[in-house]
């Protein structure tokens, strides 16, 4: 029998508390923590960006000619201000193949805008395919990226050497990069495991370019099954799209909090790119230590709030609305057809009774009423 993740995960699966969506939507949200560490760890960089010294230049650049955004063209050279607080200032872009934004993650460090390469989908549950994440731009704010010498990939990233590129009219430098994304088998084993296959590598193409003075955007390809041109890497790069600046919303006002706790970190996701509409991180205070760290559930001391249509996997309380919680520290919320689960399983850094507490204290929304939601400060 050939090796799949998903096996592992299906043999690791406890009845409670239920997994929050499917085996599938695990398998990629765990592809891109998996992917956003490796690159960290192979440069060095905490967030998952390539180190790379470029010279310094401003401006993200306007949108090119035949390229298409919903919102207003890129930011004008010397005109883009990255927002402080849960808002964005990036809508939706294409570049031949490629679906740019909206805006992902919303940080007090960064703002991710996730790329999507058509016909790269994830099966959901409910029937419909979604698109799959295939990369990320990241932008951070001035002073938060620093910039370092290049550093050796791990066993499982292949790196080529640094070259120029010209990012909107703006110097910039690249990197190929050749991830282990083809699945082989290991003698010996009832199930074979993954291993780096050299012959079985794609190579990808990752930038960064200084957008202001000390500030700093990149562009990360994920591990994906398929060649990539450094022109096609620029254009990406280059449909970034910069619109009026917004709250990033959730559907649920926050209630009670413990003491020092706050918000981190806010994503507000199309229905149509996920079954996973919105996630909030909260923290044990502010995250001052290193504002350019990945916000997920490794970073240490945090409780995830997220809010899914997906199929309840605890039969028990699926239909059955109202506050469910578990000898773990992880309560779900059944609204309906969605429900919030908060799970601070990933860092114990809360007792079970004060998620609870947590969970009873939200004031949740008509989910499926976008104009309803509640920006997040």
């Amino acid at each position: 029998m050939s090796y799949h993740v998903r096996d592992v995960l299906e043999a690791a699966r406890d009845s409670a508390p239920a997994p929050r969506t499917t085996t599938d939507d695990i398998i990629v949200r765990a592809g891109r923590i998996r992917a956003r560490r490796r690159l960290a760890a192979a440069t060095g960089a905490g967030a998952a960006c390539l180190a790379i010294a470029v010279a310094a230049v401003s401006g993200l650049g306007s949108t090119p000619a035949g390229r298409q955004a919903t919102g207003q063209s890129a930011a004008q050279p010397g005109g883009f201000t990255l927002p402080a607080g849960f808002t964005t200032v990036f809508g939706d872009a294409r570049a031949g193949g490629y679906r740019i934004g909206p805006a992902g993650e919303v940080t007090a460090g960064y703002q991710e805008v996730p790329v999507y390469r058509d016909g790269a989908t994830w099966p959901g549950d409910d029937g419909k395919n979604y698109p799959l994440v295939d990369g990320m731009i990241t932008v951070y704010q001035p002073g938060v990226y620093n910039p370092d010498s290049f550093r050796r990939a791990d066993p499982q990233t292949k790196v080529g050497p640094e070259f120029s590129v010209t990012v909107a009219g703006r110097p910039g430098v690249g990197h190929t990069v050749s991830y282990a994304s083809a699945m082989v088998n290991v003698p010996g084993a009832p199930s074979a495991s993954p291993s780096f296959d050299p012959a079985g590598g794609f190579t990808r193409v990752a930038l960064a370019w200084q957008y202001g003075q000390g500030a700093w955007a990149t562009y990360v390809p994920r591990d994906a099954q398929v060649n990539q041109s450094t022109e096609d890497a620029v254009a990406v790069a280059e449909a970034l799209s910069v619109v009026p600046e917004r709250p990033v919303r959730a559907p649920y006002r926050l209630g009670y909090l413990p003491a020092g706790w706050q918000p981190i970190a806010v994503t507000e996701t199309d229905a149509d790119l996920s079954t996973t509409v919105s996630e909030l991180y909260l923290h044990d205070g502010p995250l001052a230590d290193d504002r350019a760290a990945v916000v997920d559930e490794a970073t240490p001391r945090t409780v995830k709030i997220f809010v899914s249509r997906s199929t309840l996997k605890d039969e028990a309380i699926r239909g059955r609305k109202g506050v469910h919680c578990y000898a773990q520290p992880v309560c779900t919320r059944v609204l309906g057809e969605y429900f919030i689960q908060v799970d601070g399983m990933f860092s114990n850094a809360l007792p079970a009774a004060e998620v609870k507490k947590i969970t009873e204290g939200l004031k949740p929304v008509e989910v499926a009423d976008r104009a309803a939601w509640v920006p997040v400060k």
